[in-house]
């Protein structure tokens, strides 16, 4: 239905109108090829690539410099590089206008501002999430290299649109890339040297886009994401019913998905790695239903990685439910340490359980053992 009424409009406005010399429309997608153009000819398309318009994408240094220069803000250029420059265009490196902008006017108001990733704020940049959150594991790598600070070689699909992204399968091309370039959270390499044609080499441009990106991972670990959140809620229901097994089942799915996502970070602990995740998963849904919920918080001799209590009234239950997490380097141990992290609950936390909390009737042990991406867990529940 919109399609009509964008069409219909655009009919009106551009096609048989005297008082119009030239139009000029902009998106991130290219248009020329769309059903809405139904009846119109002669678009020129505009594109990255173009050397005699690509001044016009944004600022260029010199046109940053002058902004600079007008305001007495000399001293803020080598932010300003930082942070906004970056974008190839054609041959011209160029700046981001509405950071620019942005960023002057916040200077003006507070020389003590410093720089923030405006342009990121400007809208919810939906269609990277989906295309991202459709199976961020496979994608894992490559943003490893791009938070590094280099560069990747990933296929371009020129003629994109909506269509294409919103029907894509995970077994389906890969747009992500594509996405990112089209809007702005990626930039062209200067150096394209040897890459094969219907790809392009892409890196991040600046700062700014960096914590974008950051960003964009950390959204999906939160609870803003509905596949998360849908997930954190069944986690939560194997609590409830002691299912460990399900628990167990659930967990592995989620770890071939999303733990190499954390792995950005070189020299990251193992097991803080796996505490981490489990800890997002949980801790905002325990603490919305007021479970008492704590991550490494003294308890007995010891700190245990989660622990949190779940009511029960119809089993007259109060149970308090402790998580430790360990790391195999073999696979064939994750038995062996799913025990031995049983045995650090017994052994450390029991005893202060009833001191900490009176009206506890029962303990749920979960020892879980983690050897890369699949996880055994030990199950354990005592009345006390």
């Amino acid at each position: 239905k919109i399609k009509d009424i964008i069409s219909k409009m655009l009919e009106k406005v551009l096609k048989g109108n005297e008082q119009l010399d030239k139009a000029f429309l902009t998106g991130c997608l290219k248009i020329a090829k769309e059903s809405i153009f139904t009846g119109f000819n002669n678009f020129r398309v505009v594109d990255y690539d173009n050397i005699n318009f690509s001044s016009l994408f944004g600022f260029t240094e010199n046109e940053v410099k002058k902004i600079l220069k007008n305001f007495n803000l000399e001293e803020h250029f080598e932010e300003y590089k930082a942070w906004y420059d970056g974008y190839l265009f054609g041959n011209d490196e160029i700046y981001c206008p509405w950071d620019v902008l942005n960023y002057t006017s916040d200077l003006i108001e507070n020389p003590n501002s410093h720089p923030q990733a405006y342009w990121n704020n400007s809208s919810e940049n939906r269609l990277a999430m989906y295309a991202f959150d459709n199976n961020p594991n496979d994608y894992a790598e490559e943003f490893r290299t791009l938070l590094d600070g280099k560069s990747i070689v990933a296929p371009y699909y020129e003629s994109m649109n909506y269509k294409m992204i919103m029907n894509v399968d995970s077994n389906d091309e890969n747009y992500l890339w594509t996405i990112l370039y089209m809007t702005g959270y990626l930039t062209k390499d200067k150096n394209q040297e040897g890459v094969e044609e219907g790809n392009v080499r892409l890196r991040i441009p600046n700062i700014c886009v960096k914590a974008c990106l950051e960003d964009q991972i950390k959204w999906t670990f939160s609870m803003k994401n509905p596949m998360f959140k849908m997930l954190s809620l069944e986690y939560i229901e194997c609590f409830k019913n002691d299912d460990y097994g399900e628990f167990q089942a659930l967990l592995n799915d989620s770890l071939m998905a999303y733990v190499s996502i954390y792995d950005t970070q070189k020299g990251t602990d193992k097991e803080a790695l796996y505490h981490a995740y489990l800890n997002g998963a949980l801790s905002t849904s325990l603490k919305n239903l007021r479970a008492k919920y704590k991550s490494n918080n003294e308890l007995g001799i010891g700190r245990p990685d989660i622990r949190f209590i779940l009511k029960n009234p119809k089993l007259r239950e109060n149970k308090c439910v402790i998580i430790e997490c360990k790391v195999t380097e073999k696979e064939e141990n994750l038995s062996h340490y799913a025990e031995l992290a049983i045995e650090q609950i017994k052994e450390k936390y029991f005893n202060g359980i009833k001191p900490s909390f009176p009206n506890v009737n029962c303990i749920a042990m979960y020892g879980i053992a983690f050897y890369k991406k699949t996880c055994m867990i030990n199950f354990k529940k005592i009345p006390i």
